[in-house]
């Protein structure tokens, strides 16, 4: 991948994150605008049981696919592996409702938004081959239609008839249409399309993608422990409010994965050629964009929080405008972060990764358990500043400790070579 091409990849990398998350994003604020904080708080309650579960069962098969530089991995095994997963996913997902004893709309609200979700699994099978074949314009159009179709239908329904379960509804229709319409007829160029279900393939591709599935797990779960704590303490309508403050930190953390995701392969093709000093000059360059959207966002939120809260949602919202400056904090050190778990993917060390996201997984569980209680919201913001500060110094220590042991396994092999060669 020369300079120009990595350019043209990042760019539709950008734009597709962009637009997708915006979307994402604009589905909040329909709520908020159209329904009540209730409902805002019901919606973020049932994300933020999906999104750990997806996350894991998903296994981040399209890192995976990324990195396969040398082309293990058919999209037939991977897909049917996915529709194993999504099966798995349903089961862990219907018994959280009976675990947490959901009401029947609650439980319809998470049941179609876990279904929206599995779809959205599938589409990011034929993405992994998008990006593996380096065609991230395919990947951002992929995102641009799930955007584009789900608002119209979301805002027509919730202001024809006010039914969040119906909403949801149509988000799933609409991204099923995009799986069929265009990921799957795209990814035909490439590869073969009728999935394959083999156990022992799918037993292999599980055993490497899991430590990924279970750290990103782990990571979805940082952003979602804080939810579940202020629902159970606060109520589900200052979970609303919460999660609207919190959801405009998606703008800079799409930002970031749509980099690291575009780099990915180029951070692995340097490891495979052993260049360390070009993997670090990328690695730096992607942390202090990071620094540098953390920054902006700190600013926004110093000089204009208020005004922004409210004008985006509620004046009711105005009044977190200083959990919000705390949430940006978070998010500059988080953004750091994730590129730093881009460089770890890019070595192939998956096994290390879920230890790593277990240390700020506890930490903030543990902040969580002491401020919130006490402070309410604001410690919600406080616990995210510790757990992304402990996951950027685990994930840098872990990064420098593999890339090091690579290196002198790379200077052994050459002075084998040597040795055998005179």
């Amino acid at each position: 991948m020369n300079i120009s091409t990595l350019r043209s990849s990042l760019s539709w990398s950008l734009v597709g994150n962009l637009y997708y998350a915006a979307a994402q994003w604009l589905m909040l604020v329909i709520i908020a605008k159209l329904g009540s904080t209730a409902m805002v708080g019901q919606f973020s309650l049932c994300l933020a049981v999906v999104t750990p579960i997806m996350t894991l069962t998903n296994l981040q098969l399209r890192i995976v696919q990324a990195t396969d530089t040398q082309n293990r991995y058919s999209f037939r095994d991977m897909m049917g592996l996915r529709i194993l997963t999504i099966i798995i996913s349903a089961v862990m997902a219907e018994g959280a409702i009976l675990i947490f004893g959901y009401d029947l709309q609650t439980s319809l609200v998470l049941w179609f938004i876990l279904l929206a979700k599995a779809v959205e699994s599938a589409s990011d099978v034929s993405q992994g081959v998008f990006q593996k074949n380096d065609n991230m314009k395919e990947v951002a159009i992929s995102k641009i239609i799930k955007g584009t179709l789900v608002i119209p239908a979301f805002v027509l329904i919730l202001y024809l008839h006010g039914d969040l379960v119906l909403a949801v509804l149509g988000w799933m229709i609409m991204w099923i249409v995009s799986l069929f319409a265009y990921d799957l007829p795209k990814t035909r160029k490439y590869e073969p399309l009728r999935p394959r279900i083999n156990v022992k393939e799918s037993y292999r591709l599980a055993k490497i993608c899991l430590p990924l599935g279970i750290v990103f797990m782990l990571t979805s779960l940082n952003m979602n422990i804080p939810r579940f704590f202020i629902e159970r303490s606060a109520g589900i309508e200052q979970l609303g409010i919460f999660s609207a403050v919190t959801y405009l930190l998606v703008a800079g953390s799409t930002i970031a994965s749509a980099l690291g995701q575009a780099a990915t392969n180029k951070l692995a093709r340097h490891l495979d050629r052993l260049e360390f000093g070009t993997f670090y000059r990328l690695i730096y360059k992607l942390m202090i964009m990071g620094v540098t959207l953390g920054l902006i966002g700190i600013a926004a939120a110093s000089l204009a929080g208020s005004w922004l809260l409210s004008l985006l949602y509620t004046p009711e919202y105005a009044h977190f405008a200083d959990v919000f400056i705390i949430v940006t904090v978070a998010g500059l050190i988080d953004y750091v972060a994730v590129f730093c778990g881009y460089g770890l993917s890019a070595t192939k060390r998956f096994g290390v990764q879920p230890y790593l996201g277990l240390t700020w997984t506890v930490s903030i569980t543990l902040a969580c358990a002491m401020l919130i209680p006490v402070f309410g919201a604001m410690g919600a913001a406080y616990s995210l500043v510790i757990s992304s500060l402990v996951r950027l110094v685990v994930q840098w220590i872990a990064l420098r400790a593999i890339t090091g042991k690579m290196k002198e396994n790379s200077k052994g092999e050459l002075a084998n070579i040597y040795e055998a060669t005179v």
